[in-house]
């Protein structure tokens, strides 16, 4: 999440003139306890701790700070502990050894409006409900036979891609952004709800789900001072609250007309639609049906919302590719020619195909290095006391990976 907005300013200042008693008196009690060993951190601001540090956009930010304080950086975000981390070797202790302890994500107001009440996997907090979201994503969602089944809807949106690239460039100009846009919303809304959506309502829609990322990526005091947060000074929440109404209408109506789909294909109307469930939703649909306290309209909305958002970090990670390599001459040639030497000039790029092509491989991860979506990983918070690199990291700090750095 991007935690300075700087339209913050008005609530910084009310917040200092506000608890500046509350942080004395609080400083002074805290001295007096024994200190454990706790990571290197920068000096901080009364009250709102190490938050103005943290600029736009935020990787780089997280990159700074770790190169002045080493591969583990601690810091105090408002009322809320932080920890960066830098090397492989912490990442490996906090993400594999540590894991149980950082598998939750930081609670924030967002998840509560716009993640269906923490209902969804990207904000349901480690537990039960989390463990039964994870089985569906990994076993009925994104396994190896359910995504190949889908597989030629990607490579005919693909191929129109191309093929409206090749008409257009007759001209002289590409539109790379809105064609990219195009493609990625047809080919994501047609493998997760089974058809394509008219195109002013695809704008519609995508306006939506800039504006959830948007707040979900916000700063939002409740989620770093909780005692002030009903105050709503920034207004962020009274915006979750008219977005969610529009997008739950969206998502509602694509669920409504797939069961109207649904019941037309079990009562025989339909006879040329596919009886085969190949598509995400109908498999959410047929396992509600099986456990509905389990799989709750609200858990499916939250999935359509998290797979449908990945149109836009899609688009952009696609276009900052295409615009890295234009501005990188020698690279495109080098992949031109490996292309050309393991797939050949006649034929079209293939899924299949990128098992041969490892330097096209690089290219992908060196873009979502220099470029992450979302602006790096989404923090997690610990659900217990540890240790990293031998300094003590309490319970529910929130831990920030540097993607941006070279490992």
């Amino acid at each position: 999440m991007d935690f300075l907005h700087y339209d913050a300013t008005l609530f910084f200042v009310v917040i200092i003139i506000l608890l500046s008693i509350y942080l004395l008196l609080k400083r002074y009690y805290s001295n007096k306890k024994p200190s454990k060993n706790l990571p290197p951190s920068p000096p901080s601001l009364p009250f709102i701790g190490h938050l103005h540090l943290l600029r736009l956009p935020r990787h780089l930010s997280i990159h700074s700070l770790s190169k002045l304080y080493g591969p583990v950086v601690a810091l105090r975000l408002g009322s809320r502990n932080a920890i960066i981390l830098s090397s492989p070797a912490a990442v490996k202790e906090a993400l594999v050894k540590n894991d149980p302890i950082f598998s939750n994500r930081p609670r924030i107001k967002a998840g509560d409006v716009l993640g269906y009440k923490n209902t969804s996997i990207f904000f349901s907090p480690h537990g039960p409900h989390w463990r039964n979201l994870r089985r569906l994503i990994s076993l009925q969602l994104f396994a190896t036979r359910p995504l190949n089944l889908l597989a030629g809807i990607r490579s005919n949106e693909f191929l129109s891609l191309i093929q409206s690239m090749v008409k257009t460039s007759s001209s002289g100009e590409i539109e790379f952004k809105a064609r990219f846009f195009e493609m990625t919303y047809n080919t994501i809304s047609k493998m997760v709800v089974g058809n394509g959506v008219e195109a002013d309502v695809a704008i519609q829609f995508m306006d939506i789900i800039r504006e959830v990322i948007d707040l979900v990526s916000s700063f939002n005091p409740r989620d770093f001072f909780p005692a002030l947060g009903w105050l709503d000074l920034l207004g962020v929440e009274r915006r979750m609250e008219r977005i969610f109404s529009r997008l739950d209408g969206f998502i509602t109506e694509i669920i409504e007309e797939h069961r109207r789909r649904r019941r037309r294909r079990s009562e025989g109307v339909n006879a040329g639609e596919e009886d085969e469930e190949r598509n995400p939703l109908d498999v959410m649909l047929s396992m509600q049906e099986a456990d509905p306290e389990t799989y709750t309209d609200d858990v499916i909305k939250g999935h359509i919302l998290i797979m449908l958002a990945a149109n836009e970090t899609t688009t952009e990670t696609i276009e900052t590719a295409m615009l890295l390599l234009l501005s990188h001459a020698e690279v495109m040639k080098k992949a031109k020619m490996e292309i050309d030497m393991n797939v050949g000039h006649d034929s079209i790029l293939d899924e299949s195909d990128l098992l041969k092509l490892p330097y096209l491989k690089y290219i992908i991860k060196e873009t979502l290095r220099l470029s992450p979506p979302m602006q790096g990983i989404p923090p997690r918070a610990s659900s217990g006391d540890c240790t990293i690199q031998g300094y003590h990291v309490p319970k529910g700090t929130m831990l920030f990976v540097n993607v941006w750095c070279k490992f």
